[in-house]
Parts: structure tokens; sequence; C-alpha cells
């Protein structure tokens, strides 16, 4: 697949194992990554290409553990048409809803098998 036709991803995780396994995924699957370790980092990579898809963890940093969700909220006031996927390991039902609130199209549970994100995105 040429770089052309390949769909871009903004990958935000603070955790670089993460970042790496669900870059390499992703990758392999068609997609041309950019990857960001926090929602700064993030919003300017957006603010350069603006992704058609982000995919981002709840909690970015310890001084930032609802990063994601303002991220979310960054990107869909710039840009609503972008897809927006949620991931998390601290997710409830009140994060869950704030996330629909603002317009999140799906949220991940960790753990999850890596083949569940594609399968997320060819949903959304």
């Amino acid at each position: 697949m040429s770089p052309e036709t390949r769909r871009s991803v903004l990958l935000v995780d603070d955790e670089e194992s993460i970042r790496f396994a669900l870059a390499q995924y992703l990758t392999a699957s068609g997609y041309a990554v950019d990857v960001a370790c926090s929602r700064p980092e993030a919003e300017r990579l957006f603010e350069q290409r603006r992704h058609p898809i982000v995919i981002t963890d709840l909690q970015l940093t310890r001084t930032d553990p609802r990063g994601g969700l303002e991220l979310i909220r960054s990107v869909r006031a710039d840009a609503p048409q972008t897809t927006t996927v949620l991931v998390t390991a601290y997710g409830g039902d009140e994060c869950v809803a704030e996330a629909t609130r603002l317009g999140c199209d799906v949220v991940l549970s960790k753990p999850f098998p890596l083949s569940m994100i594609t399968q997320a995105l060819a949903a959304a």
C-alpha cells in the first residue's frame, strides 16, 4: 500500500511499550502512524497534520490523568470529522459517558487484543 493511500493515525500514550506495540501493529495493518507521548506533543502534531484518526490513552501522565479526554475535546473542536478512540485501564461508566458526550467514537478498556483496535477503526 502506498503512503498516499494509507490512513494517517496519531497515537498518543505515555507508555513507550504500548506506543511501540500499537504503532507496529497499525503500521503492519496499513496505517501511517505518528506517535506522541503527551497531550502538548499530540496537539502540536495534530495542528501540523490533521490526522483522520486519533487514538489516545486516558491518562497521559501522572500530572495529566484525564489528558486523553482533553485531547479528544480539542480534536473534536478543531476537526469534528476525526475518528477518535480512547483507550484506558481506568475507564468506568463516568469516563465512558464523558467520552461519549465529547463525541468519542470508540472506548476500549486495556488490556485488549491488538486486532480489536483495527476492528474498532473499521466499524467507526
